[in-house]
């Protein structure tokens, strides 16, 4: 009977500590991992789950610290909105002066960025179509050099800047026949070169 009594009070004691533990752990695990998601950088991930679990209707606790990080990633994302945009208006300064495949990629993430995040802006919408064009006339003005750079015979310059543009347009109309193209002569090239020089016979 002594060891009955003390295995039950060991299991309600033990009972006991698991629902403390499980109602915290309830209760933080969503602070916690919106806390990680937002660090990481990750405001969308951190928006979801917070929204998801404010319909679970948590403590009142829970709700005002979900809301406050809500808060941050809203005065973050606002502070980044104003970031692209006053970078946007310098890309498209230094776009009149040339592109480079840099600021083309820089040009691109800009656009991806700002398309995410423009609601319902007029000003952000036009921003866009300005950088838009720009890329498009970046791209056109750069595959073109290379084909020219490939009439010259110079395969390896043309297939170089094919493939810095496959990674701002991968869904380019034209660019992966010529990127295999440039490849075929470049492997003939090797293979020609790789042969053995035979003596001239008299």
């Amino acid at each position: 009977i002594f060891i009955i009594i003390i295995f039950f009070f060991s299991s309600r004691r033990r009972h006991t500590r698991y629902i403390s533990v499980t109602g915290v752990q309830t209760c933080a695990l969503p602070i916690s991992r919106s806390e990680k998601q937002f660090k990481q950088g990750l405001y969308d991930n951190a928006l979801t789950t917070i929204e998801l679990t404010l319909k679970l209707k948590p403590d009142t606790e829970t709700i005002s610290h979900l809301k406050k990080i809500k808060k941050r990633i809203k005065e973050v994302t606002r502070q980044k909105k104003l970031s692209y945009i006053k970078e946007a208006r310098t890309l498209l300064s230094k776009l009149t002066q040339g592109y480079s495949q840099a600021i083309l990629k820089q040009t691109k993430e800009t656009i991806l960025w700002l398309n995410k995040n423009k609601e319902n802006e007029k000003d952000l919408h036009e921003l866009i179509t300005k950088l838009e064009k720009h890329l498009s006339a970046g791209v056109k003005q750069r595959f073109e050099a290379a084909r020219n750079l490939y009439s010259k015979g110079k395969t390896q310059e043309a297939l170089s800047i094919w493939l810095e543009l496959k990674e701002l347009t991968p869904e380019h109309a034209n660019l992966q026949s010529h990127i295999e193209r440039a490849e075929k002569v470049l492997i003939k090239f090797k293979e020609l070169s790789n042969k053995p020089k035979l003596e001239n016979k008299k």
